[in-house]
């Protein structure tokens, strides 16, 4: 069921306090995402809000494998990520987003809320530079909400050169975002 504007600044708001920040970057960008919610209260799912805007992003794992997909801008290995899409709570976008991008759909939330609503686990804020064949014509700065998702025995529906499962240490030297939030899981503190 389509969520109002209000609803869905609501929910995150409500589930960015359950994120246990890991360092002082995440404290800020935790506050930073709150800020911006006050300040854009319409339209901070907005792709044309050349501020910046609410986006989603997903760990996968299945056992000690990370799922990762290949970025078309910067060709680059990372966690799946998209734009929020007017009318669903950031969770309902990614795994729209997984589904469609590997086929994978009984995803299990590693983190719940109250009502068992998958919570997000990590939160950044980072500047996009555009590229020549970036449609946004401005940089622009993303505040991700990331969800951690289980999966057990499930194949992927995709190209191994698009979708590739990877170990934790492999993938920890490819992405730094994704060995801070291994680091995380593991309570170590990245200096």
């Amino acid at each position: 069921m389509p969520k109002t504007i209000e609803e869905i600044k609501k929910y995150i708001l409500e589930s960015i306090e359950n994120i246990e920040p890991i360092d002082e970057i995440e404290i800020q960008d935790k506050k930073k995402i709150k800020n911006f919610l006050v300040l854009h209260p319409k339209n901070f799912y907005d792709t044309s809000n050349y501020k910046g805007h609410i986006t989603v992003s997903a760990l996968i794992l299945n056992n000690d494998l990370i799922l990762l997909v290949k970025n078309k801008y910067t060709n680059t290995w990372d966690v799946i990520k998209n734009h929020c899409e007017t009318g669903q709570l950031p969770f309902e976008t990614i795994k729209k987003t997984i589904g469609q991008e590997t086929g994978l759909e009984r995803l299990k939330p590693r983190y719940v809320d109250e009502e068992k609503n998958p919570s997000p686990y990590y939160c950044s804020v980072y500047e996009i530079d555009v590229t020549p064949d970036d449609p946004a014509d401005k940089n622009h700065i993303h505040l991700d909400l990331l969800y951690v998702f289980d999966i057990k025995n499930q194949q992927l529906d995709t190209d191994e050169k698009k979708v590739k499962w990877f170990s934790k240490n492999e993938a920890s030297k490819l992405n730094k975002t994704v060995r801070k939030i291994i680091m995380k899981q593991m309570g170590k503190i990245i200096i």
